[in-house]
């Protein structure tokens, strides 16, 4: 039985519709269809399932947007899982002992005081990035990090003694192609891979494997540090005209062919500048020069009374040592390759191995 309005419609059991469904509609009753129980239940049974159908698709796609957005939850969770792995492997790779702690670079470990300094990287390989804690770099840091390609410097650093590298002796291992230095440095800077001071006044270290023909040296360059060059694939170095300092060792273990030494140069040149430049032929300097002379490539005083470098791969079997040279420098002949040399009456004192490694035979 059905109650419509609180009455019982003549005790009989009946299906009350709404007229909502025309196909429905009784005529004798106003408002309403009021059809055979078994033609009722039939719709009702046919409503349910369509109801239980449209229910079970909206469910399978409700589940399909819920297991699409724990797909997406969990690849978010592991890679942020991924990131804090490494975090924790960044730390766990620094360890104190109270005197020095130690990070792992690629291939290899850097070491670095308590107080800050970068003493070693060991066989550190690819690009490094010096630690952002790191306030000072040792001369020998990199001497084994023969495979380094890029060098990356922070801002924290204050300072950077002459850097040497281990080139093997005249081979090409020595990696380094560019030093980067963070603009927020207020000690160094670098300007296309090449090391400066802050002012760029002082050239600290070329890169051995940034391969050029020519290098001239910015204007802003006063001198140039210990070992600068070392190891460096370059043919000719033009120095700028304040230019007025070398450092020891410069150009050790290059492949600088020509140094051009300008015209308001008046600095000391140390026998130890042109030392292992196995692939050097020319030493030129203006001739406005008031410190400084050269002939055929050689260095002279500007009096020409003291030869200062015989350039080691100068062409040519014999030398004659021009008549008015009193003094030949300390290293002067030093690996020179040529095998006889004629001395000048008016000399009167030779240097400390002046001929040391030489191919000299007479």
């Amino acid at each position: 039985k059905k109650i419509l309005d609180g009455s019982i419609v003549n005790r009989s059991l009946r299906l009350i519709i709404s007229t909502e469904d025309p196909n429905l509609i009784d005529t004798t009753t106003t408002g309403l269809a009021v059809l055979d129980v078994k033609t009722g239940l039939a719709r009702l049974d046919s409503l349910l399932k369509n109801t239980v159908t449209e229910l079970n698709d909206r469910l399978d796609s409700t589940k399909v947007e819920l297991n699409a957005e724990i797909k997406t939850k969990q690849e978010e969770t592991a890679s942020l899982q991924t990131t804090l792995n490494k975090v924790q492997e960044a730390l766990d790779s620094v360890h104190y002992n109270g005197l020095y702690r130690t990070q792992l670079c690629d291939g290899g470990v850097m070491t670095i005081t308590f107080d800050g300094k970068l003493s070693r990287a060991l066989d550190c390989k690819g690009e490094v990035v010096i630690p952002n804690f790191v306030s000072s770099i040792d001369q020998y840091a990199f001497y084994t990090s023969r495979s380094m390609t890029k060098l990356y410097i922070p801002a924290s650093v204050e300072r950077i003694d002459a850097l040497y590298f281990d080139s093997g002796y005249f081979d090409s291992a020595i990696s380094l192609t560019e030093i980067n230095v963070d603009p927020k440095n207020e000690k160094y800077s670098s300007v296309d891979g090449v090391l400066y001071n802050k002012d760029k006044t002082l050239l600290v270290h070329y890169p051995g494997l940034k391969a050029t023909d020519k290098f001239i040296v910015p204007n802003s360059v006063r001198s140039i540090s210990d070992y600068a060059f070392h190891g460096a694939k370059i043919r000719e170095i033009v120095l700028p005209p304040d230019f007025d300092s070398f450092g020891t060792f410069p150009f050790i273990e290059s492949e600088i062919e020509t140094l051009v030494i300008p015209k308001n140069f008046k600095g000391w040149i140390s026998s130890s500048a042109f030392r292992v430049t196995p692939k050097l032929t020319s030493i030129r300097v203006d001739t406005g020069n008031e410190s400084y002379s050269s002939k055929d490539g050689v260095l002279y005083s500007k009096d020409g009374t003291t030869l200062l470098r015989y350039p080691i791969a100068r062409g040519g079997a014999s030398f004659v040592v021009p008549e008015g040279v009193e003094n030949i420098d300390a290293y002067a002949f030093e690996d020179a390759l040529v095998t006889s040399i004629t001395l000048p009456s008016t000399l009167k004192t030779i240097g400390y191995e002046a001929f040391g490694k030489s191919k000299i035979e007479s």
